[in-house]
């Protein structure tokens, strides 16, 4: 371009999986992705949760929830329905978890 006229980028294109529509509830989040997670997690597979948004969108109050049964999130959700799960497989199982935050990028 020019030294008047901005270089632009070409668009880009975002897939995802899922996603969640806005205000619902955590048990309904859990429903719509963490129970696929936990079922594919226990035949094997790794998985992600990925959330992005701007400041104060509820990102921290997805993953990880308020307090009281109905407002855990999805993080504390999963562990629950994962360790119930290998549970009744009856073996030994070795489970590893990673958790990244990024601010301000």
């Amino acid at each position: 371009g020019s030294p008047s006229s901005p270089l632009r980028s070409p668009p880009r294109t975002w897939e995802f999986d899922w996603v969640a529509p806005g205000r619902v509830s955590q048990g309904t989040v859990y429903s719509l992705f963490g129970q696929r997670l936990v079922r594919l997690a226990v035949e094997g597979y790794h998985g992600c949760v990925l959330a992005c948004g701007q400041s104060g969108s509820g990102k921290s109050h997805a993953i990880f929830g308020g307090s009281g049964e109905e407002q855990r999130g999805l993080v504390p959700r999963l562990a629950e329905g994962l360790f119930e799960a290998l549970r009744r497989c009856g073996q030994e199982h070795i489970v590893k978890l990673s958790y990244l935050e990024l601010y301000n990028e």
